[in-house]
């Protein structure tokens, strides 16, 4: 795979090896490659390979073992090649070293039998990690107590914040200190401090606004106090939040990636603490102290060398105005969780096994015979070899022709059964995600479901559902909506839900300032059917029909994605040609908005980063394009000022929404955040009282920022979530 000579991946390059022998074989006989019919695309390969000789060559050559090197000088001055490759007994110590130093953490943990005693992580000699017992707590307390600012972490028996038992906390405000208090231990002896006497001493700092607090994912320690009588105010840092906005494409945030990568410092891991335990509370006290003093201990110490990173790349107003207030706000929708009514999911889900049985003996009979519908392989055997279905522009793997969604959508233009298929995964996808397994994530102590809501997912910066994914619903399919009807209140209650109508359609215009595009905003137009009426050269008297406003919603929202003529075409199903005539005649119409994506694509490039309204950025360097084609790194930085923005304004919704409803209306409460829509229970006090509530959340909404469009929210109630939506 020889970067910058295109065409010639890794599959190409065996097949070219395998039949012209070498490189310089390849070389020889690029005329012979120009015509031979078993290589795809051989002309552009030919051609890319032939201005591309010398790196080709070059590439060969840095691959290639030399094999001249003098071995008999290879010493080090004391012993010669032969010794010094001899086998010998495993140096432990050392080899810990190495993958501490190089940063191998799969490796440590693979040779961690090998690797015997050195295996265990010390602390370093000068960290004072420190066990506070039930004598010595109130001495203790007396210093906790002068602090106006510390990191804390929990230890707990489960990761599920509704069942998890308090087995200890620790508490750090030093930069060589940290203290750990045991609470829950089962193998001690020792007398442990009892979690009455905690609350009664720490309660009111950890709930006074004015006391700093920080930690690493501070979002599950919170939901742990709250529900253990503790109320949590004054957070100010999250050592993962803040690493997230540093780098919102990096994979990993947890505390040993950040330990590694700011602080050069060893981790416990929590396996090595927990080996043969069934939970944490079997720990011995003075390995929890080692482990959990640590953890509180490098958040603090992550605060000022992240902090430091914030402030320089110009991120602190995204920090301290969206992202940390909003941990609290996610902290209680997730505790709040939402109500499924579940007999009305289980009647979906055996109808839905009735419909999928009548899709599999349609597709069986279109296909000629029964097969695994799920298996990729006899998919493709059935369409491209019994069927007889054109392979041509169909994507090929390692393992036979593709059979995904977007292939699929290409070949139900020519044959009915790859319809039918699409038809059968979405249906089967709806039941095994949904219908089927929302009845078993209900937690059986509150009722509800409590979906994972993720700060530090996405590049974008919008939040992402999981545990279950609750954003994935499709709204458009009539079974997505039945499934969001099985949504409810509990008795005696409504939802609202609101939704900020074409916000990043709203964006566009705002950070392009194309004058066309603002005034159909602020003179209220439906900007879908005014793009289509402009495209389409229909004049103000004709009527803009559904069909052709869908042609306008697709053209605008392909606009802000990057859609080429070709995507274009294909969603539209007209012609390549049309599609780009289509294009043209939008960037005419809105001629600032061609320009305003050049300047951005051209500050990304010089920069290596775009920015949204709040400063939030994305590197480019950082995206993940694995699968992806040549210039998605590109449509993605000059997509995320929009993306991006979006996913501030309505965070900064989240946090005017939930403020208003903790102070004015009491009972009401945020549920679920689903993209640009927020959902609220409330308590039901009749028309006008609960329209009064909708009113208040939607300014709250429409007035969290000044653009120069409106802002719009659409927001509906109703008694399940789909009527609300309605």
């Amino acid at each position: 795979n020889v970067p910058g000579v295109d065409g010639v991946g890794p599959k190409t390059a065996t097949q070219l090896i395998q039949k012209y022998g070498t490189i310089e074989g390849v070389i020889e006989n690029i005329s012979a490659l120009r015509e031979d019919a078993e290589i795809r695309n051989r002309k552009k390969i030919a051609e890319s390979i032939e201005g591309h000789i010398d790196r080709l060559r070059l590439a060969r050559r840095l691959v290639e073992v030399a094999h001249n090197v003098p071995l008999e000088e290879i010493t080090d001055g004391a012993h010669d090649i032969a010794t010094l490759l001899s086998k010998k007994e495993v140096d432990p110590t050392h080899l810990a070293q190495l993958f501490e130093k190089f940063e191998f953490q799969s490796l440590f943990k693979e040779f961690k039998g090998l690797l015997g005693n050195s295996s265990r992580i010390e602390v370093p000699s000068n960290y004072d990690y420190q066990t506070i017992l039930a004598d010595q707590f109130a001495s203790w307390c007396t210093l906790f107590l002068a602090q106006d600012e510390f990191s804390f972490d929990l230890e707990t028996t489960s990761l599920d914040v509704r069942i998890a038992a308090i087995v200890g906390v620790s508490i750090c405000w030093s930069s060589t200190q940290s203290f750990y208090i045991p609470i829950g231990h089962k193998t001690e002896e020792q007398t442990q401090v009892r979690w009455s006497d905690f609350v009664a001493a720490t309660g009111a700092r950890f709930a006074d606004p004015k006391v700093r607090k920080s930690g690493q994912n501070i979002k599950y320690d919170i939901s742990i106090l709250e529900l253990n009588g503790v109320e949590v105010r004054g957070v100010a840092f999250d050592s993962m939040v803040a690493a997230y906005l540093i780098n919102p494409d990096s994979r990993n945030f947890n505390l040993t990636a950040l330990a590694n990568d700011y602080l050069r410092l060893p981790v416990i891991e929590y396996d090595e603490i927990t080996e043969g335990k069934a939970d944490f509370s079997e720990v011995a006290i003075a390995d929890a102290t080692r482990y959990a003093c640590q953890d509180a201990h490098y958040a603090w110490l992550l605060k000022e060398q992240l902090m430091q990173r914030i402030e320089a790349d110009g991120l602190t107003r995204v920090f301290s105005e969206l992202e940390v207030p909003l941990i609290p706000v996610l902290a209680r929708i997730e505790r709040v969780g939402i109500k499924v009514d579940v007999e009305k999911l289980r009647t979906m889900s055996a109808e839905f096994a009735a419909e999928l049985l009548e899709l599999e003996t349609k597709i069986y009979a279109e296909a000629g015979g029964n097969f695994n519908i799920n298996s990729p392989k006899q998919l493709a055997d059935i369409f491209f070899n019994k069927l007889g279905i054109s392979t041509k522009g169909v994507k090929k793997t390692k393992t036979g022709f593709s059979t995904d969604s977007s292939v699929l959508e290409k070949l139900a233009e020519s044959h009915p059964l790859p319809a039918l298929i699409l038809e059968y995964r979405s249906l089967h996808k709806l039941k095994s995600t949904y219908t089927d397994a929302l009845t078993e994530v209900i937690s059986p102590k509150t009722g509800r479901v409590h979906t994972r809501l993720n700060q530090t997912i996405t590049g974008t910066g919008r939040l992402s559902s999981s545990d279950p994914n609750l954003q994935n619903i499709p709204v458009q399919s009539a079974q997505g909506r039945r499934i969001r009807s099985a949504f409810i209140p509990e008795k005696g209650s409504f939802f609202i839900a609101a939704d900020y109508s074409q916000i990043e359609l709203r964006l566009l215009a705002h950070l392009s300032e194309d004058e066309n595009l603002i005034r159909a905003f602020r003179e209220g137009h439906d900007i879908h059917s005014a793009t289509a009426r402009e495209i389409m050269g229909l004049s103000a008297n004709e009527e803009v029909s559904s069909e052709v406003r869908r042609i306008g919603k697709t053209i605008n929202f392909g606009i802000v994605y990057g859609m080429g003529a070709f995507r274009l075409g294909r969603e539209l199903g007209i012609p390549v040609s049309q599609a780009s005539n289509y294009i043209t005649s939008y960037f005419n119409r809105y001629p600032k908005v061609k320009e305003y994506f050049a300047k951005i694509e051209e500050s990304a490039l010089a920069q290596g980063e775009v920015q949204t309204i709040y400063g939030r950025k994305r590197v480019i360097s950082s995206i993940d394009t694995s699968g992806r084609d040549q210039g998605f790194a590109m449509r993605a930085a000059v997509n995320a000022p929009l993306q991006g923005s979006a996913a501030d304004i309505i965070k900064l919704a989240m946090i005017r929404v939930d403020e208003l409803l903790r102070r004015a209306y009491p009972g009401a409460q945020l549920v679920l955040q689903i993209h640009d829509e927020l959902l609220i229970e409330a308590p039901d006090h009749g028309t006008e009282q609960n329209n009064a509530l909708m009113g208040a959340i939607v300014e709250a909404m429409e007035s969290v920022i000044t653009l120069k469009v409106p802002l719009k929210v659409d927001a509906g109630s109703g008694y399940d979530w789909q009527a609300a939506q309605s």
